[in-house]
């Protein structure tokens, strides 16, 4: 990785493994947060699209019966939750998924808005931070 090499091209060689380490476990939590991010983000637009347009497809549809369907949601995906509502008309049970896609859709909005302002950010702190550095020379 570029990224890596140039970052502990700069460190003394008596710091590189520390270095490295340090590269490594932020490379390890930056994954674990962004993903962690990422499932809430998808999991929040996709409740606030059901839960906002639900009532209208299924108005039999209990509330109970809701809070059955939202860990099916997390845990089996859209289409397993949709054995709960088998006894609604093909149309009903479509137009459910197709909410479902919707808020897909629109957590994965969110998503892109969210990474995207983030880049500019660190990129912005990257260029006022390193704008006047110059490498340690060796000797």
């Amino acid at each position: 990785n570029p990224s890596v090499t140039a970052g502990l091209n700069v460190v003394s060689p008596s710091h590189k493994g520390a270095a490295s380490g340090i590269i490594m476990t932020m490379r390890q939590l930056g994954g674990t947060l962004g993903l962690t991010m990422i499932g809430i983000m998808l999991g929040n637009a996709q409740r606030n699209v059901v839960n906002k347009e639900l009532p209208s497809l299924a108005p039999g549809l209990l509330k109970e019966s809701f809070e059955e369907i939202a860990p099916l949601l997390s845990e089996h995906g859209a289409t397993s939750s949709i054995e709960i509502l088998k006894d609604y008309p093909p149309s009903t049970i479509a137009s459910i998924k197709d909410l479902l896609l919707q808020g897909y859709v629109e957590g994965m909005e969110q998503i892109s808005w969210v990474f995207c302002i983030l880049g500019f950010l660190i990129m912005g702190i990257s260029y006022f931070y390193f704008r006047n550095y110059t490498p340690h020379k060796e000797h």
